[in-house]
């Protein structure tokens, strides 16, 4: 049987049995049925099965925990039998709570138990007459086991056991045998249900290991702590089950409910289910599903394979792209889940949005979690309340096992003053196991009693909700004292800033500098503690404080995720000047992100820090931060020059609604974010409205400053270059000389600002061949760089290659090739020699270099610029790809240069050969074939020396050399073997 993870290849089953079910009175029949499964198993697959079960009562302590960590660990399938003494056993339904946990950490909820009856259990059948619901059936087992019906912890765990099992395929076909004795199960029906288990176990382990190992994923980490919600779980599950086309389901509910675990316990339990992956899609701020799912582009290898460079230039171009590899992906795996978490825009969940994937059929699952109302026409949104009792009481006790019944009286207490906010108990339950001395009661005393807990059944609607809410911040509030009361400064300090960044993109290394500022020494290595950072890090996430991000399983985890309700908590605790202290350090240190983090030199280490700047762009909106506008813009521009052009295009969209709301829609920063907006619709080939834009912009610079202004003259500099890109060249021309006129009225005809200008208009007139009149802008211009910056700038750089295309064109290579390395030399001393502006002269050189037919150095050149490239810019942007392109050209016409040679020498060969043979006295006898083979043979031999002794010039497929060394060889092959054959003939 196959495993269904590394730790499961020990046991094929851990068998889960009532002590008072297996005495030596009654024959040991649980020991005598599995020692006849054991036999049908020898007999059906050739071999023993391995089974985990107690030789005695599972009591408290030691014995309890080594099954819980090896047993229950290393199993496959968890056997259990089923009696009234079963569900009346603590220890029975801890083992059955605990597999649960197994089960959905594995991802096979729902798969690996195998519920057999051994005992009639009162109000089980399900004939309608005698069936009873869940509680009703706990009561009576109460009843039997001589409980108090009215223990409610008691019938609530009962009850909790019964429905799950119930849920289960159980097994009735052995209760002759416990009832009639050990002899039953030797009868033939017996056994033959026996190896119809053995059959279901042997099938299920294939089927489950095989969905769960081939079920990619990019959700982040499971919770070992999620506890409860079972009920949730299955009935998400019933409601995604359908297989009719259209199925959308959702979690929504009040903050700090939990429905985000859930909704991630759902995408981890499910593994199974779901063999063609389970994706996590962040929707805040997003207004419509497809914008939501551009990010799987990015964050799923396999789709981001499968879509071309063109493809990411267009949002609709992109989303069909994903459709597209989607369906692909349902056809060959199988069923997908889509995890769409915090839903804003309720918009996104409608039956016209979720379409436009429900639509790619059945097996596409949509579980979306909002804390908005759902919407009207929603079939099947599950209303997430508060956790019951029973359930806080199994996740405090997860994190922090109860000693005894004063423990277990005090978590009631403490569960009662949470009043079932999920996220309250699990601070609290973190924050004992972290802090064991604290203990249960005399947290309870701290947390004291909850005044004004008013009944809430009498308060309706939109009143009701609203006090609800404030009855969850005031107990997270009770919570979250306790907790950070045992803090260090620096741990609060890096608590704090979390909250003043995206709830989903905490960005750790920003924390780490930050805290570093405030706390110079805190963080330094001692004797004691070689990383304090990461002994600080560890403490927020084991109190829940923080949790690891979709890179958790990193050494150094980059993102971590915080609460969005601990965050309003901690800038509500402190006063308005720390908030702005800490806001103005955050500031500062954005602002040197911003500086480090270049536009065309971002490192493929540091593409991370560009999403974290983008979240935290979109926060500042949310919050009316005054810098809002220009850091979305700035994210913007990161983006769009990654070539992350889906990504970029909302950013710069909403830094234009946030300047237009600031400003006024006739403001010069209106103006400017309308360009960059443009740009990037200029560059995803949605010219129309990017030309529309750039008009408006214009309109704006000319309106609202004194003329002439250079604004007016970057907004005809970009209608120029779009009228340029769409075939308009006269129109062009004439706006870029306006634009270089206003330039030079601004600043004089010397002035390095007019040097932008000049390259584009030299650039238009070289591209419809007015060489000249551009060679001589470009000389203006390379004669101001060089006075104004000195010779070795990378300006003057930019211009010598510009005035090399130029001569190039005019076909004067001589004279572009030094000009190219010189500009080579000048980035690569400015820059260093891994920056992609040096991939881009390389590229300059490379192409020179192949259009003289010089292969080998160009292949050279193109190889070193594609590492730069790709390592700089990644393997996806469009500047890696025109380069891997160049150097297959370049390859290819390499290959192309061989062969010729090789043909040329194969004709000479022949040629030779044939001559030879005519004039050469005494070998006509060998025949015509043979003298060619001959001479082909000492064609090659010669063409290797003439290639030794001189070299063919580069690209060339004639080498003269080569051909007269050919011939001669050709020839001294003949005579050779003419000589050697006239001694042998003498012998």
């Amino acid at each position: 049987m196959s495993s269904v993870s590394d730790d499961t290849d020990k046991y094929d089953f851990f068998v889960s049995y009532a002590g008072a079910d297996n005495k030596d009175e009654k024959g040991r029949p649980v020991n005598f049925f599995l020692a006849q499964l054991e036999a049908a198993f020898e007999r059906l697959f050739g071999r023993k099965p391995e089974f985990f079960s107690d030789k005695t009562d599972i009591g408290f302590g030691r014995d309890w925990g080594y099954i819980l960590n090896h047993g229950m660990a290393a199993s496959r399938f968890f056997l259990v039998f089923v009696s009234p003494h079963y569900l009346d056993c603590e220890m029975c339904r801890r083992e059955w709570r605990a597999w649960i946990d197994k089960e959905i950490g594995r991802g096979t909820l729902g798969q690996g138990m195998w519920p057999i009856f051994v005992a009639h259990v009162d109000g089980w059948t399900n004939q309608a007459k005698d069936k009873l619901g869940d509680q009703e059936v706990a009561e009576k087992i109460a009843e039997w086991g001589k409980w108090s019906v009215s223990d409610t912890d008691y019938v609530a765990s009962v009850s909790a056991v019964i429905k799950q099992l119930r849920s289960r395929n159980y097994v009735t076909a052995f209760l002759p045998f416990f009832s009639e004795g050990v002899n039953a199960l030797r009868r033939n029906e017996m056994r033959g249900e026996l190896e119809k288990l053995a059959k279901d176990f042997e099938r299920q382990a294939h089927l489950v290991t095989a969905a769960v190992s081939s079920s990619e994923n990019n959700v982040p980490p499971y919770s070992r702590y999620f506890s409860g919600r079972v009920d949730e779980l299955n009935q998400l599950r019933a409601q995604l089950g359908s297989e009719r086309i259209g199925v959308v389901s959702g979690i929504h509910g009040l903050g700090g409910i939990g429905k985000t675990e859930l909704a991630l316990t759902y995408a981890h339990a499910y593994a199974y289910d779901y063999p063609g992956g389970r994706f996590y899609v962040p929707c805040e701020h997003a207004s419509g599903l497809q914008q939501a799912v551009l990010c799987l582009e990015r964050d799923v290898n396999e789709i981001n394979a499968d879509i071309d460079d063109q493809e990411r230039k267009d949002a609709d171009a992109l989303f069909a792209a994903i459709q597209r590899s989607m369906r692909k992906r349902l056809a060959s795996k199988g069923r997908v889940l889509l995890v769409l978490e915090n839903v804003t825009d309720i918009k996104l969940v409608s039956t016209e949005q979720t379409a436009l994937l429900t639509g790619l059929g059945a097996d596409l699952h949509l579980l979306f979690t909002t804390r908005l109302a759902p919407p009207l026409d929603s079939e099947k949104w599950l209303m997430l309340e508060e956790f019951s009792d029973t359930d806080a009481l199994v996740l405090l006790e997860k994190h922090c096992p109860f000693t005894g019944d004063a423990d277990r009286l005090a978590a009631r207490h403490i569960v009662h003053r949470l009043g079932g906010l999920t996220f309250a108990v699990e601070l609290i339950g973190a924050y004992l196991a972290d802090t064991p001395e604290s203990g249960y009661g005399v947290l309870a005393d701290e947390l004291g009693q909850e005044e004004g807990d008013d009944d809430l059944a009498a308060v309706v609607g939109q009143k009701r909700i609203v006090m609800r809410r404030h009855r969850h911040e005031r107990r997270l509030s009770a919570a979250l004292a306790i907790v950070l009361q045992n803090l260090s400064p620096p741990q609060r300090r890096a608590l704090e800033y979390a909250a003043l960044l995206p709830p989903d993109g905490v960005a750790l290394p920003w924390l780490r500098e930050l805290v570093g500022r405030d706390f110079t020494q805190a963080l330094r290595p001692t004797h004691q503690i070689a990383d304090p950072w990461r002994n600080l890090l560890d403490c927020l996430f084991r109190r829940a404080l923080l949790r690891p991000g979709q890179d958790g399983s990193e050494q150094e985890p980059k993102v971590a995720r915080m609460h969005r309700l601990l965050q309003g908590l901690l800038l509500r605790y402190r006063s308005e000047n720390d908030r702005a202290v800490w806001q103005w350090g955050l500031d500062k240190l954005i602002e040197e992100r911003l500086a480090a983090l270049q536009v065309g030199a971002i490192p493929e280490a540091n593409r991370w820090e560009v999403q974290s700047l983008a979240a935290l762009a979109q926060l500042w909106a949310d919050r009316q931060h005054p810098q809002a506008a220009l850091l979305l813009d700035a994210a913007a521009l990161r983006l769009h020059d990654l070539a992350a052009y889906s990504e970029a295009e909302p950013l710069y969209r909403r830094a234009l609604a946030v300047a237009e709301a600031n400003h006024g829609a006739q403001h010069p920063e209106v103006a400017r974010n309308l360009n960059n907006l443009a740009r990037l619709l200029e560059d995803t080939r949605m010219l129309q409205e990017a030309e529309s834009l750039y008009r408006r912009a214009l309109a704006i610079n000319e309106t609202s400053q004194e003329q002439p202004h250079p604004n007016v003259s970057i907004s005809l500099n970009n209608i120029a270059r779009l009228l340029q890109a769409t075939d308009r060249p006269q129109e062009a021309e004439l706006l870029y000389r306006r634009a270089l006129e206003i330039n030079e009225a601004c600043y004089g005809l010397w002035h390095p600002s007019v040097v932008a200008s000049l390259g584009n208009l030299a650039q238009l007139l070289a591209g419809i061949d007015r060489l000249q009149e551009a060679e001589r802008l470009i000389r203006r211009s390379l004669e101001i760089t060089e006075a104004t910056y000195g010779p070795q700038h990378p300006n003057t750089a930019q211009d010598l290659g510009s005035l090399a295309k130029v001569l190039q064109a005019a076909g004067r290579p001589q004279e572009a090739g030094p000009l190219y390395r010189r500009a080579l030399a000048i980035d690569e001393a400015h820059y260093g020699s891994e920056h992609p502006a040096v991939a881009m002269r390389l590229n300059d050189l490379a192409q020179l270099l192949q259009a003289a037919k010089q292969v080998k150095q160009a292949g050279h050149l193109f190889r070193r610029a594609l590492e730069i490239a790709e390592a700089s810019l990644g393997a996806e942007h469009p500047g890696s790809v025109t380069l891997r392109n160049s150097l297959a050209d370049t390859l290819r016409f390499s290959r192309r240069i061989f062969m010729l040679g090789l043909i040329w020498m194969f004709v000479i060969g022949v040629v030779a050969g044939v001559i030879a043979w005519q004039v050469m006295p005494g070998s006509q006898h060998m025949g015509w074939v043979k003298a060619g083979a001959l001479g082909i043979a000492g064609s090659f031999v010669g063409g290797l020396i003439a290639r030794l002794l001189s070299k063919p010039a580069e690209g060339s497929s004639v080498h003269l050399v080569g051909i007269l060394l050919s011939i001669m060889g050709a020839a001294t092959a003949l005579v050779l073997y003419g000589y050697l054959g006239g001694h042998q003939g003498n012998l």
